[in-house]
């Protein structure tokens, strides 16, 4: 396994979701911001259900690049009959490698 550096990639829409859905196969590179967990909550989406979507969904807006330089795109999956879109971060860190931040989600 080569360790690669997200950030000095260029990426598509078909290579993010490789990406995505390869840092997604270790929960423990996968964070939520407090704005997303809030969002989960309120609108009845669990963690597996946002991990089930970085897995396998498509992506749907993005790649592009944020104002700090890191990728950032939308995902949706159908999940329990609703469809869920996940906005997400990818993200690299010297101790951690390529990780992801979910910014949001909602139906």
């Amino acid at each position: 396994f080569m360790a690669t550096n997200v950030l000095r990639m260029e990426l598509g829409p078909r290579s993010a979701r490789k990406i995505v859905g390869k840092i997604a196969e270790d929960s423990s590179k996968v964070f939520f911001t407090h704005h997303a967990e809030l969002r989960m909550v309120e609108r009845r989406i669990t963690r597996s259900q946002v991990l089930r979507c970085l897995r396998h969904g498509v992506v749907i807006e993005g790649p592009y690049r944020d104002t700090h330089g890191s990728w950032k795109l939308n995902m949706e999956v159908a999940s329990a009959g609703s469809v869920i879109t996940v906005v997400v971060v990818l993200d690299w860190r010297e101790s951690i490698g390529d990780y992801a931040i979910v910014i949001t989600t909602y139906l």
